[in-house]
């Protein structure tokens, strides 16, 4: 179910990001406008994302975290079309469930409650960034490249009694994908969609694997992905 949700909303940002190349495509050929993609920019944005965190045992019933993100870029063009992207981000992952725990601390011997998880991180990315059109009213854009997250808060627990998730790495590395339409204006504004995947574990989780009938203890790999659309400014 969550492999299915990931996939999903990936296929949601690649026919987004085609379908807004064809139309500014029509649109922008028309248009004369100024110049873009031919100087140093740099850009702010801020939006929401739908992060996760997902294990190969992931089950249904889990909640994505849905919250926001902030940051900036440079872009330095390398040519007409293609240009390098440096971005710093402030990215929050995390999701939450329903758990029914045992506990001495109640009447009943157990309680229940929301289990959440939160990691925030300051993600550094390198992007490369292709231009279909550098002049038009409507310019679309399309970007790749690696990320990597520097953790800044990870921790986890009931309700609102939270505390440190002690195998987060301090660290991981990821893969940014997405377009970018750009209404261009005397300072152009900007829509971002961005898919981000998780390539290497965030924490490390204990759990169990069915292999038949035998049940095996094992440690679970967390990795996080996200979707997030976000606007804001670019200043040339």
């Amino acid at each position: 179910m969550r492999r299915a949700l990931t996939i999903r909303r990936i296929g949601f940002v690649v026919l987004l990001t085609v379908a807004a190349v064809l139309v500014c495509s029509v649109v922008s050929a028309q248009s004369p406008a100024k110049l873009m993609g031919q100087n140093f920019e740099f850009g702010v944005r801020g939006g929401i994302s739908w992060a996760e965190l997902v294990h190969e045992n992931s089950f249904s019933g889990i909640d994505s975290r849905m919250t926001f993100s902030v940051g900036g870029f440079w872009a330095f063009p390398v040519s007409s079309r293609f240009a390098l992207q440096p971005e710093l981000t402030y990215k929050r992952y995390g999701h939450s469930y329903y758990v029914v725990y045992t506990t001495e601390d109640y009447p009943d011997g157990y309680a229940e409650g929301v289990f959440s998880r939160k990691l925030d991180y300051v993600a550094i990315s390198s992007m490369v960034r292709f231009q279909p059109l550098n002049r038009g009213i409507l310019l679309p854009f399309l970007l790749a490249g690696p990320r990597l997250d520097v953790k800044v808060r990870a921790e986890q627990g009931l309700e609102d009694d939270y505390y440190d998730i002690h195998t987060a790495k301090k660290a991981t590395f990821g893969l940014d994908f997405g377009g970018m339409l750009v209404l261009n204006l005397e300072t152009p504004i900007f829509i971002d969609i961005r898919g981000s995947l998780g390539l290497t574990e965030a924490f490390d989780i204990h759990g169990f694997r069915m292999d038949g009938t035998t049940i095996e203890a094992v440690e679970l790999n967390v990795k996080g992905n996200m979707l997030s659309i976000t606007a804001g400014f670019i200043f040339m």
